[in-house]
C-alpha cells in the first residue's frame, strides 16, 4: 500500500517523519490509508510538545521570568504531550499499545493462496 503524507504536514521534516513511521507500521500490517490523519496528528502534536519544551527550558533559565508565563507554557506543553501520547497509543507507537495487538495468524496446515 502506498500512503502519502497529508497536506497538513507542510515541512520536509514532517513528511520525512511521516514516511519513516508509515513504512514501519506498514511492515507490521497495522497501517492503512485510513490512518494517515492519525499519524499526521501524532507528528504535529510531537512537534508542538518539543517546541513548548524548548521554550520552557529557555524561560526557566531566565532569572527574571514570570511564574505565570511558566504556568501557561507548562499547560500548553502538557496538552501537547497528552495529544501526542493519545495519538501514539492509537497508532501502536509504544510498547504497551503494541503488546495489546492481536495479529491474526492463518490456521495451521492451510495453504497460502497468494
Amino acid at each position: 500500500t502506498n500512503v502519502k503524507p497529508p497536506e497538513s504536514l507542510t515541512t520536509k521534516k514532517q513528511r520525512a517523519e511521516f514516511d519513516d513511521i508509515a513504512e514501519k507500521l506498514l511492515a507490521l500490517n497495522i497501517f492503512t490509508e485510513l490512518d494517515v490523519d492519525a499519524l499526521a496528528r501524532y507528528i504535529l502534536a510531537k512537534e508542538l510538545w518539543l517546541t513548548y519544551t524548548k521554550r520552557l527550558k529557555a524561560l526557566l533559565s531566565d532569572p527574571l521570568c514570570d511564574i505565570r508565563d511558566i504556568s501557561v507554557l507548562q499547560s500548553m506543553q502538557d496538552r501537547a504531550y497528552r495529544q501526542c501520547v493519545t495519538s501514539a497509543n492509537e497508532l501502536c507507537l509504544n510498547i504497551s499499545s503494541r503488546m495489546k495487538l492481536v495479529i491474526p495468524t492463518p490456521p495451521e496446515g492451510e495453504d497460502d493462496e497468494l
